[in-house]
């Protein structure tokens, strides 16, 4: 799998970044690992309205994945709401890391990563 390959090549202090929805499990399959780090994920397809979210029948195992992450972004303030809006309606979800959320738009900065 990917993690396999990438877990020869994470270094302690390393920041590991997912980008988009084919990637999503990556993070549970990374800490199922052992990987400690900060781990990011960015979709960059639209988040879905909770009503057509929750008619998805693994939703609430894609929200347990998002959840694996550190930091997600979304492309637009829509989006973000969105996912929000489905995290509150699902009881069975729960977080592991304390949440904040804003959005950043599709474009990260460069020169506002730091360490």
């Amino acid at each position: 799998s990917l993690a396999d390959k990438l877990l020869p090549l994470i270094e302690p202090d390393d920041i590991v970044w997912v980008h988009d929805y084919h990637l999503l499990p990556l993070a549970a399959e990374l800490r199922q690992r052992g990987v400690n780090n900060r781990i990011g994920f960015f979709l960059h397809i639209p988040f879905p309205t909770p009503e057509i979210f929750n008619a998805l029948p693994p939703n609430a195992e894609l929200l347990e994945q998002l959840c694996d992450y550190d930091l997600l972004g979304f492309q637009t303030e829509n989006d973000r709401l969105a996912f929000l809006d489905c995290v509150s309606t699902q009881t069975r979800v729960t977080t592991r890391r304390r949440e904040k959320s804003r959005c950043r738009g599709v474009n990260p900065s460069a020169a506002k990563f730091t360490r």
